[in-house]
């Protein structure tokens, strides 16, 4: 057994070309006249999302897609994986055999953050060892991993990939790392809000997130 934490990779991501489709696409709506440099084509990309607060033009952000790899838990994936306009595709626990040697013949657990050191730590973990031992004595038995994965619980470890567009990514942060998310939700998906807003702040620097205590836009 091995207890890990969540995290996050970023797959594919061209900001500049990116950009330049986004910006394309815009001034084809009006007509504008071109942009020479990326500093000039990302302000441009900003005043899109303030041109109408109540209505911001939007559509031209569908024009681009950004490929996100996630290390999460099933309970965060079955979440994730509600969002209709983007397409994920996941580890599947009906192949993926963790008893074999590929696997490290182990069951992968994603840390829970909310369960403190001590006492109520021990009874997790012990917990997590029992879900291993059962999907093991499940194929030892003779299930197929179709049987075997039933034993394994939401705090077994996911790999998933997420590619969307950038109107849609605005979305799902917006969602998922607000106060009203699930705490291991915002532990994923923070993370990776920070980063587009350090590559990518003329789309991403207007998206608040919950620290804990406060709504913060940094």
């Amino acid at each position: 057994m091995k207890v890990i934490d969540q995290s996050f990779e970023i797959d594919h991501f061209e900001p500049e070309e990116d950009i330049r489709r986004i910006t394309r696409a815009a001034r084809i709506c009006y007509k504008s006249g071109d942009l020479a440099t990326h500093e000039e084509r990302c302000k441009f990309v900003s005043r899109l999302k303030k041109r109408n607060p109540d209505n911001p033009h939007m559509s031209p952000f569908e024009h681009s897609s950004l490929s996100v790899i996630f290390i999460t838990n099933r309970g965060v994936s079955h979440e994730l994986v509600r969002h209709r306009m983007m397409s994920p595709n996941q580890e599947s626990s009906r192949y993926c055999c963790y008893e074999r040697d590929r696997f490290g013949k182990e069951v992968i657990f994603i840390r829970d953050s909310a369960i403190p050191e001590g006492f109520m730590l021990e009874e997790w973990l012990s917990e997590c060892e029992n879900v291993e031992r059962n999907y093991f004595n499940r194929l030892k038995l003779g299930c197929s991993t179709d049987t075997a994965r039933n034993a394994l619980t939401n705090d077994v470890k996911t790999e998933l990939i997420i590619t969307a567009n950038y109107r849609e990514w605005r979305h799902i942060l917006k969602l998922r790392c607000s106060k009203e998310a699930h705490y291991q939700m915002r532990e994923a998906m923070i993370p990776v809000l920070k980063h587009l807003k350090k590559e990518l702040p003329c789309i991403f620097d207007d998206i608040p997130y919950w620290n804990g205590n406060e709504v913060v836009y940094d």
